[in-house]
């Protein structure tokens, strides 16, 4: 028996010994399968949690979405609700504030009315303080006033009316001549026609000839010219030549701007023509105003121009008639 087991032991030894590479090989095969597998494995397991990682992520942000627009509803719901409750509290505040607004409306309409009044009562003073100082001649009443008004009353007014007038033309007609300078003619023209315009305006035209034309600003903003022609208790007072001097200069003084205007622009001379249409703006604005004072600020120049002619037609034809009528009553009497 021992004999066998021995026999046995050697067989299995040399089976082993004969085998022995395939058993390796077999070992080496089991041992690269088991690590592919393993390997299988973990690449399996990192994608399941690869994917675990995805669907997470994925949940979150649908998670905030949901959590988003959630808060864009009740955002939603409150802002309509402030609305509505703005919207009702403008609905109980309209009748208010529309009453509110009539009152002002109102004391508007009150504070204008007596801004108006008052502009009126200062207007009307204004008018009687010049109906008791300043005086005023008719039209064509120079030649029919007497000897008791011929006499200069204010003779300096009336000397620089005409001296500041005839300056400015002589002033222009000497610096046209012998002067190269333009830019300092300028200047002294510029200076002698504003001190003609302010002494016309402000001085002469009031003494001479009882005439005033201003301008003033309301408390609206609105600008109104003002043309006064007043006719006191003392117009005998006012000189009939003071009068004929300041017309005959201003109108004079109109037609002698006026022709230069066609000198220059016949002679093309564009620097002096700016002086002579500056001259005519001056001189022509206080010849406009003075006679809108003589004529009434609500009646136009052509309508004063037509009844003018008529009424120097008309007594024309009377004074014919009344010659014509005397001379065979003066022959009888003879």
């Amino acid at each position: 028996m021992g004999r066998d087991l021995g026999l046995k032991e050697g067989e299995l030894a040399k089976f082993i010994q004969e085998n022995e590479p395939n058993f390796t090989a077999e070992i080496e095969r089991e041992e690269r399968r088991l690590e592919r597998q393993v390997a299988k494995e973990s690449e399996e397991r990192q994608l399941q949690l690869k994917q675990i990682e995805i669907d997470r992520e994925a949940e979150e942000r649908h998670l905030e979405r949901q959590a988003a627009k959630a808060a864009e509803e009740r955002q939603a719901v409150k802002e309509a609700e402030e609305r509505q409750a703005v919207k009702e509290a403008e609905e109980r505040q309209a009748p208010k504030e529309t009453e509110e607004r009539q009152l002002r409306l109102k004391q508007m309409e009150i504070e204008k009315e007596t801004n108006a009044n008052q502009t009126g009562n200062t207007m009307a003073d204004q008018i009687a303080l010049l109906n008791e100082q300043d005086d005023t001649l008719e039209f064509g009443a120079e030649d029919d006033r007497g000897s008791s008004s011929s006499r200069f009353k204010h003779p300096v007014a009336a000397g620089f009316h005409v001296l500041f007038k005839l300056l400015a033309f002589g002033v222009y007609i000497l610096f046209w001549i012998v002067s190269s300078s333009f830019v300092l003619n300028f200047i002294v023209l510029v200076i002698i026609l504003a001190m003609d315009f302010w002494t016309t305006k402000n001085v002469s035209g009031r003494l001479l000839v009882g005439l005033r034309w201003w301008n003033y600003i309301d408390d609206e903003g609105k600008s109104h010219w003002v043309f006064e022609s007043k006719k006191g208790k003392q117009k005998d007072a006012l000189s009939a030549g003071e009068s004929s001097i300041f017309w005959s200069s201003l109108f004079i003084h109109q037609i002698l701007w006026i022709l230069l205007i066609f000198v220059n622009i016949f002679k093309f001379n564009l620097k002096w023509l700016v002086i002579v249409v500056i001259a005519n703006v001056l001189n022509g604005a206080n010849l406009y105003g003075y006679i809108k004072c003589r004529i009434g600020s609500g009646k136009s120049l052509k309508d004063y121009a037509t009844g003018m002619v008529s009424r120097k037609m008309f007594s024309t034809a009377l004074s014919s008639l009344s010659r014509s009528s005397a001379k065979p009553g003066s022959e009888q009497v003879v």
